[in-house]
């Protein structure tokens, strides 16, 4: 399986029809007119704004939205067609490649991208049919120091599987798949859900990662490459650097914007919109850049140890349709009912007046009786302890509840509405019990879901 780089790059060829002519060539020392149709078989459609050129030849053109391309004064012969596309960047593929027999112009060449089925069939080995609802992700790991292939590197990409119903409410379930790289480097991990947000982070005995994001892909293939770097914390020799501006869409530059990383604490963008990530281990990283209002964006990028990464950002407005008004004026009141009703049953609350002049959720959280917050040397909250004796809450956003609580790192205290504490099982609200939980809860509401 994880031989699927490599498997993919060198079958390119051969996954176009390339069929020779039945017609009579021309005569010799004429020249032809050759068409062709570009398509892309992930998506069952054609390629449109396609670049093919004509190895050998200097000739090259591009496709139109139907796909199709035309070169005119081509002598008879054999040549081998080459297509590039942001299609094929997308998947890794620096492009695609068909050998076709040039006679008297009346045979059409046919170039495309690989069927998913293709795909599947060379990454996972299996017969029949791919399921609908899986796909899968590959790519190479390199090693931050010398940018050489890792081999036997672990790579894991998880997902959660998120289930409702009336009888049993909502459950969240964590899924993990493993594998580990070839000799070049390369891995590839089938099986893995299209329709959910999937995370995949490569390490070795030394080394490691970020935890990356991937969102759900329409064509169910995805390469990400990963760059792994020194994983202790006391390692300074291998660290870096990430430099960058964050505008809007106008290029404006966009202050007071927040830098979040799972590794090295919060930064903001300055007035004129640059920022500066100090002290961020080498190796493939993400950046989340939050701001109320804006389309939250999830930023991917590759540090150099004792070297500076550039990361240019651009937000834009959450849009907001007039149609969610009401609705979303009915929920506010719904909540308010509810609140109103849970006050009296007990626990400890703050509103966002109270809660807007704390720097950090750590520093919100804690500030509630007989409540700590558990963070590790990067701020990263891991738990939050409630009551007496101590035991680990159970936490609830916006009425879910959540399996991750390092989630709340990503959250600043002006984004929240209300935070509800209730620091033992016998003062938990019943929407917030858990079944088997000794606990209390945390319930936390924010802005844009009381909006």
């Amino acid at each position: 399986m994880a031989s699927i780089l490599v498997a993919v790059t060198l079958v390119t060829p051969r996954l176009s029809s390339t069929q020779a002519s039945a017609h009579p060539t021309a005569a010799p020392g004429s020249s032809v007119a050759v068409h062709g149709v570009a398509y892309d078989s992930l998506r069952g459609e054609p390629l449109g704004d396609a670049f093919v050129a004509i190895a050998g030849l200097g000739m090259s053109t591009t496709s139109d939205s139907h796909g199709r391309f035309a070169f005119d004064g081509v002598p008879p012969g054999t040549y081998t067609f080459n297509m590039q596309h942001a299609v094929l960047d997308s998947l890794g593929l620096s492009g695609i490649a068909t050998r076709s027999t040039v006679t008297d112009g009346h045979d059409e060449i046919r170039i495309s991208v690989p069927s998913f089925a293709t795909f599947w069939h060379r990454a996972c080995s299996t017969a029949g049919q791919p399921p609908k609802d899986t796909g899968f992700v590959y790519g190479v790991v390199r090693d931050a120091a010398h940018d050489a292939p890792v081999a036997n590197a672990t790579v894991e990409v998880t997902w959660v599987d998120v289930s409702a119903s009336k009888a049993t409410g909502i459950h969240q379930r964590r899924y993990r798949s493993q594998t580990r790289t070839d000799s070049n480097g390369s891995y590839g991990v089938c099986g893995v859900p299209a329709s959910v947000d999937v995370r995949v982070q490569a390490s070795s005995d030394s080394a490691a990662s970020g935890l990356i994001d991937l969102p759900p892909r329409d064509i169910r293939v995805q390469r990400r490459d990963l760059v792994i770097g020194g994983a202790e914390a006391s390692d300074t020799t291998r660290r870096g650097t990430i430099v960058g501006t964050v505008t809007d869409i106008a290029g404006h530059a966009f202050p007071n914007v927040r830098l979040v990383m799972d590794e090295v604490p919060e930064v903001r963008s300055g007035a004129d919109g640059r920022f500066t990530i100090r002290n961020v281990p080498a190796g493939t990283r993400q950046v989340e850049v939050l701001s109320v209002g804006m389309s939250p964006v999830i930023a991917t990028v590759d540090v150099i140890a004792r070297d500076s990464a550039l990361l240019t950002i651009q937000l834009r407005k959450v849009t907001t349709l007039d149609a969610m008004r009401v609705t979303a004026s009915s929920r506010q009141l719904k909540f308010q009912r509810e609140f109103a009703e849970r006050r009296r049953l007990g626990g400890y609350s703050l509103d966002s007046t109270s809660l807007a002049g704390r720097g950090t959720m750590s520093a919100a959280l804690s500030g509630f009786p007989s409540t700590q917050v558990q963070s590790n040397n990067y701020g990263k909250i891991m738990a939050i302890i409630v009551g007496t004796p101590p035991c680990r809450a159970v936490l609830w956003i916006d009425g879910f509840r959540q399996v991750d609580v390092d989630m709340l790192t990503s959250f600043h205290p002006d984004e929240l509405a209300v935070v509800e504490v209730y620091p033992n099982a016998m003062a938990v609200p019943a929407e917030f019990m858990t079944a088997g939980s000794r606990c209390g809860a945390v319930a936390i509401w924010t802005k844009r879901e009381l909006k």
